[in-house]
């Protein structure tokens, strides 16, 4: 495509989100799910930053919490991903009616095998925790499945 078309066809997007903004809000039927949504403890950073390995955390240029793998930026810390009343907000914010909750990157792969079993027990833990908070809430949360430890 060229450039001049790009460019034709980004204005072209912009007036049909214009008008569809325009129209009265209508919401689709049925629940609104989230299927992709991190939580992060303070007790996990912390084991992050004990470890001792090739993960720390630094700030970026604009003051954000960062993790680095090996000196590099690998990602960002938003506050909804550690503070649950945050998240929540969002959701009510965008109409989100169940998030799912999993453990993302640097997941249980910072430390050694033998400590790996530990910090998932100790997230499945903490997810089995906000789940038995919130499940009879306004914003039910679930645990994922991704962690296969019974709860100890």
């Amino acid at each position: 495509m060229k450039r001049r078309n790009f460019i034709g066809s980004v204005g072209a997007a912009a007036g049909l989100l214009e008008t569809a903004s325009a129209q009265a809000p209508r919401r689709t039927p049925g629940l609104r799910l989230d299927l992709h949504t991190h939580f992060y403890t303070q007790a996990y950073f912390d084991n992050i930053r004990e470890s001792g390995g090739d993960f720390s955390f630094d700030k970026s240029p604009t003051g954000q919490t960062i993790i680095t793998h090996r000196g590099a930026r690998f990602f960002g810390i938003t506050a909804p991903m550690t503070n649950i009343e945050l998240r929540i907000e969002a959701m009510d914010r965008v109409g989100i009616d169940v998030q799912v909750v999993s453990l993302s990157t640097p997941n249980i792969f910072y430390t050694d095998g033998m400590r790996q079993p530990f910090v998932a027990r100790m997230m499945n833990n903490a997810y089995a925790d906000l789940v038995a908070k919130y499940r009879s809430g306004s914003k039910p949360l679930r645990q994922s499945r991704w962690i296969t430890q019974k709860r100890r």
